[in-house]
């Protein structure tokens, strides 16, 4: 969080603060920057990332144009529940959404993993149990919506047409609190789905989850 209360300077110098504006300004600096390096590693879009500095942007217009901060409560708690919808919207389709974040070429080993499916005749179970993650994924995506709205809702007092300051303030205070209150629980919650998604393919394919991990038989022969 930046700090944005003035700063004493040396031997009674008049108090110095970059100010509302700027520091709001270089905040937005630092996802737009990392969403740039991302593309140029590995020159492909990633949605996600996409959708992270356009919030991120959404929500830094909204306190430089020193709208009502509601609109950011509703942003942050609107955001993840359209993701469950657009997840959910997928379940049917040939190839989920779900399947394409959980079960992509760099984590999960796909030849393997069809082939075990093939020989197990279970080819076929594996679109039901991505409508059930994909619910799942849903029901998890309201979850952190209700805490994003609770959070934000408790922080953002402020009207920053009367107090500019507090109100940036009280956004950076938003931002830090996000991660331990909120993205903790969803990593957790999202591994424990990870997990779970493993072990049922492992019980449709007949091989061990671990075993479907990409990279994984390769990590234990060099260990061996």
């Amino acid at each position: 969080m930046l700090k944005l209360s003035p700063i004493p300077g040396a031997e009674g110098s008049p108090f110095y603060a970059i100010g509302p504006t700027w520091a709001v300004v270089l905040a937005l600096l630092f996802p737009i920057g990392f969403g740039i390096h991302d593309y140029l590693q590995k020159r492909k879009v990633n949605i996600f990332s996409v959708l992270g500095i356009l919030l991120v942007l959404l929500k830094g217009t909204i306190l430089l144009l020193k709208a009502n901060t509601q609109l950011i409560v509703w942003i942050e708690s609107g955001m993840p529940v359209l993701v469950g919808i657009v997840t959910l919207s997928t379940a049917w389709l040939k190839k989920p959404l779900i399947q394409r974040i959980l079960l992509n070429p760099q984590v999960i080993d796909q030849p393997k993993l069809e082939m075990g499916l093939k020989e197990n005749e279970n080819t076929g179970r594996v679109r039901p149990l991505m409508v059930e993650v994909s619910v799942i994924y849903a029901l998890l995506s309201v979850f952190v919506g209700f805490l994003n709205f609770a959070l934000a809702n408790h922080i953002l007092q402020s009207d920053p047409k009367i107090d500019e300051v507090s109100a940036v303030q009280e956004y950076g205070k938003l931002q830090v609190l996000q991660f331990p209150v909120i993205g903790i629980p969803y990593m957790v919650l999202s591994i424990g789905l990870l997990v779970y998604t493993l072990r049922k393919l492992g019980k449709l394919s007949g091989i061990p989850a671990l075993h479907l991990m990409h990279g994984y038989e390769e990590a234990i022969e060099e260990k061996a």
